[in-house]
């Protein structure tokens, strides 16, 4: 993977990679900041490649596993004289760790990082004797602004300066739509010799309409879950053109997104007041659609509505499917 497959247009996507380009070939600690599915591994790599290409890409997923066993990937353990495994510290030597979720990490484990960027050693789970770990590359991601966890003190304030040399933030993909069509086509271009070979289509297009019912859903899993839906719909479709009612009819199988923290997000580069407001207004208008089974009046009466065709033209707006 290298930049030039990372696919965008959008002013705040171009200002994410001039700033992952500019520090590609340096050493520094990065930090890579996103929402779920917006590509943080994908930058990663490409940053990797750009500096370190024939150099090992050590992956650590923070969240997935338990502490201990945790601790036994990062720093590698002993059992005995004879057992011995080297952690992702040590098979990153002069290459790259990359640690996802670097959030996960409990308290223990951040002073154990800590220690081990600081002194450049460490010691294996079970053992005694000090291996080297100089000269990594750390580059780290998370779902969450980290700062705000170092303020409410989940994460100590001297690993975040360890590991935030610099701070680059992928915007999510309702605030970067100029990039949909790029990525739309980019998508089904990788499926398409699967669904030439499973289901004989040579080519899947979508309308003008059905891009517009793309623009207008929220995407809480953002890239990832364009690519999920589209390669659901083309699974599912009869037809080489894809309409907006077999988009209409994914998307309503779609997870509601029920962010807590909807009044505190952030005013990053592409924040979008608009944007925001439609999240919510989905939300309730699928509820009320799910309470009423689809019966438009009803619902209407429900979200506070005189008449239900103002109800309607929110429907269609949104991008949601009308069940009358």
């Amino acid at each position: 993977a290298g930049f030039e497959d990372i696919k965008y247009r959008s002013a705040a996507m171009k200002r994410a990679i001039g700033r992952a380009k500019r520090v590609a070939t340096r050493s520094i600690p990065l930090l890579i900041e996103g929402e779920p599915g917006t590509g943080k591994r994908l930058l990663a790599k490409a940053i990797q490649n750009a500096g370190l290409s024939d150099r090992e890409f050590r992956r650590v997923s923070c969240g997935a596993m338990p502490e201990d066993e945790l601790e036994r990937e990062l720093f590698g353990y002993e059992e005995g004289s004879r057992k011995v495994r080297k952690g992702a510290l040590e098979d990153a030597r002069y290459g790259t760790l990359f640690l996802e979720e670097v959030d996960s990490l409990s308290p223990m484990l951040q002073v154990r990082l800590l220690r081990a960027l600081e002194d450049k050693k460490v010691a294996h789970v079970g053992g005694t004797k000090q291996v080297d770990v100089s000269d990594i590359r750390c580059i780290s991601s998370t779902t969450k602004q980290l700062n705000t966890c170092v303020a409410e003190g989940t994460f100590r304030t001297d690993l975040y300066y360890r590991l935030a040399g610099d701070v680059i933030v992928l915007p999510p993909l309702r605030e970067r739509l100029e990039d949909m069509e790029l990525l739309i086509n980019h998508a089904l271009e990788q499926k398409k010799g699967l669904l030439k070979k499973e289901r004989g289509l040579e080519n899947i297009r979508l309308t003008a309409a059905t891009k517009n019912v793309l623009k207008r859903y929220h995407w809480p899993g953002n890239i990832r879950e364009l690519e999920n839906v589209l390669f659901r719909v083309a699974t599912h479709s009869d037809r080489v053109d894809v309409r907006p009612e077999d988009i209409q009819s994914i998307l309503q199988l779609a997870p509601i997104d029920t962010d807590t923290e909807i009044l505190n997000r952030p005013f990053r580069e592409g924040f979008s007041l608009e944007n925001v407001l439609d999240e919510v207004a989905r939300h309730y208008i699928t509820r009320a659609q799910a309470q009423t089974g689809g019966r438009v009046t009803r619902a209407a009466r429900m979200l506070g509505y005189e008449h239900y065709q103002v109800l309607n033209r929110k429907i269609k707006n949104l991008g949601l499917k009308n069940d009358t």
